[in-house]
């Protein structure tokens, strides 16, 4: 898909729910019907669109549809790869999308960059790809408060 106008021709982008359907079609029966189908992507479900025998990622069509171009990188704002409304989408850098992970399966404490050993919560946080303390606690609450401290100061996404 190269241009906005072609994308509009064939499909219909509605901001507000997310959801592609269909203008067009080379037998006419799908004309009406929402288009894409649920596809794993490595680490979260995406929506895939099927134009001219090639895929796309419905969030990759919707910044087209709307902006006119795709950005490199794409975020969804509440982590949800199926969500493409336009208000849960936006274009980041490298840095900023890495920040957005969600807490690792094998993170015992549920709080990113907080870890338990032998009594103490050491609390960290990485930035631009080198890992920063930001210190020591017996109590767990105030190792939480350090961490979205942290957050919020460096601008990382409130998930």
């Amino acid at each position: 898909m190269n241009t906005r106008m072609e994308l509009r021709k064939l499909l219909h982008y509605n901001p507000n729910t997310g959801v592609f359907t269909r203008l067009q079609s080379k037998r006419g029966d799908l004309v009406g019907q929402i288009a894409g189908s649920k596809c794993w992507g490595g680490s979260t479900y995406y929506t895939r669109i099927w134009i001219n025998h090639k895929s796309y990622r419905a969030h990759q069509l919707a910044f087209l549809y709307v902006e006119g171009y795709i950005p490199k990188l794409i975020d969804y704002i509440d982590g949800n790869g199926l969500n493409n409304k336009w208000d849960n989408l936006r274009s980041v850098d490298v840095v900023t999308n890495a920040r957005n992970h969600t807490v690792y399966s094998h993170n015992k404490t549920g709080i990113s960059g907080v870890s338990n050993t032998c009594g103490y919560y050491h609390v960290y946080i990485y930035l631009h790809n080198k890992k920063h303390s930001l210190g020591n606690t017996v109590d767990f609450f105030e190792a939480c408060c350090l961490r979205k401290s942290a957050e919020v100061k460096y601008g990382f996404c409130a998930r």
